[in-house]
């Protein structure tokens, strides 16, 4: 799209219904409307704009709605000292994201430690011990 640099009176735009079922600001060259308003991730054909969901990516876009799908991810190695999970925090009523590292440090209980998201338990030369 270029840019328009000056004035223009009202005849000089017309507003077109194409074939595509697009509409069409026609001003010497044409600016398609969809075209003009589907930016990243957005693609638009017949004036439709729809959401791109990408290979592997998670998203699962259907007619009228867009949602998560782990079927839809590329598996991979977790790397517990510096990866990330989203999870719902119920307190913040909203999303959020956690460590790894954080999250066992979190659940480690006792006889357990936690060092970069790796749990241990704690082991002395005769048993081991669960203080409760």
């Amino acid at each position: 799209m270029s840019a328009f640099n000056g004035s223009a009176a009202v005849s000089d735009l017309q507003v077109v219904l194409d074939g595509n079922g697009g509409l069409e600001f026609n001003g010497g060259t044409g600016i398609r409307l969809e075209a003009a308003v589907a930016g990243a991730g957005m693609t638009h054909n017949a004036g439709v704009l729809a959401v791109v969901a990408a290979a592997n990516g998670g998203l699962d876009v259907q007619a009228n709605d867009v949602k998560l799908d782990f079927g839809g991810l590329t598996g991979a190695d977790v790397a517990v000292a510096s990866d990330s999970f989203a999870f719902w925090d119920a307190d913040a009523t909203a999303v959020r994201k956690e460590s790894m590292a954080d999250y066992a440090a979190a659940i480690a209980g006792d006889g357990i430690a936690a060092s970069a998201g790796v749990l241990a338990v704690g082991v002395d030369a005769s048993s081991i011990e669960i203080n409760s």
